[in-house]
């Protein structure tokens, strides 16, 4: 049954929790490699999941769902590492605007050709929604872009687009086992590939509980996202859990005492517009 306020609620949960787990990520690409960082987080997220499905009993997912959580795996570890390599190179203000408007356009696309438009209200609420995002992250960068370093925030928008656009055809009474699959997937797609590449670093204690808060966080997206597309419809749930940017800018404001830009404010303020008039 569609509720589109708890879709709203759950999807932007999801980009609160993603924020957070980038920003871990993020702290942690400084002193790792990208491929170090999404291995050790997914570990964690594993094991979380894991105590989660034998905390509530979830039933057995069956043979279909777990190819889609298995192949939703590959692209999830391509835009991981992309993001994250983007962001210790000093990519933030390319990274995330970009990766954030792809991850948003191409799933709500998607959702349009399955699921047919939206009222008109969801319409504009979409559109504001995605002007926000550019807004709030580009203004960050005093609206400068460098065109040349597009490839790693297109790489990574796509990958989470089709994660986004394949995992929301799962089973809804097996979202934990899904997401579960999805790591393992992931994590073993990235150990083949580092120990090939001789890219994994060995953890360093002190940085286990930003691996272990990064794993958790993105799991807990991931289940968030999950609720808001079966609460919802997928252009919905993609564009608003593809608000992060603002969390991101939120959490640099409280935790590091980082300048916001008035246009940043407005974006913040766009984005809740938009939760308004698609809750209308």
């Amino acid at each position: 049954m569609e509720n589109p306020i708890l879709s709203l609620v759950f999807g932007t949960s999801a980009a609160a929790s993603w924020a957070l787990g980038d920003f871990s990520g993020g702290l942690s690409s400084k002193k790792f490699n990208a491929y170090s960082v999404v291995i050790f987080s997914q570990f964690f997220g594993i094991f979380f999941l894991l105590a989660l499905i034998l905390l509530v009993s979830e039933p057995l997912i069956s043979i279909m769902d777990i190819s889609i959580s298995l192949i939703s795996g590959l692209f999830l570890s391509i835009g991981l590492t992309s993001l994250y390599k983007g962001i210790a190179e000093e990519q933030v203000g390319v990274v995330v605007p970009i990766s954030a408007m792809v991850a948003a356009s191409l799933p709500a696309l998607a959702g349009f050709i399955s699921q047919g438009l939206p009222q008109i209200n969801e319409i504009f609420g979409i559109i504001l929604a995605m002007i926000s995002i550019w807004v709030v992250s580009v203004s960050g960068n005093e609206g400068k872009i460098d065109f040349s370093t597009l490839k790693t925030p297109v790489i990574a928008g796509i990958s989470f687009s089709i994660y986004k656009i394949v995992i929301a055809v799962v089973s809804a009474s097996t979202i934990l086992w899904t997401l579960f699959f999805v790591r393992v997937s992931s994590f073993f797609i990235l150990i083949v590939i580092s120990y090939s590449t001789k890219r994994l670093q060995s953890p360093v204690a002190k940085f286990l509980p930003f691996f272990s808060f990064t794993g958790i966080l993105d799991a807990c997206g991931g289940i968030l996202f999950l609720l808001a597309v079966q609460f919802g419809r997928l252009d919905i749930a993609a564009v608003f859990s593809s608000t992060h940017p603002a969390f991101t800018v939120l959490l640099a404001y409280f935790l590091m005492k980082e300048k916001v830009h008035r246009l940043q404010w407005v974006g913040i303020g766009g984005i809740f517009i938009s939760m308004i008039l698609i809750s209308l």
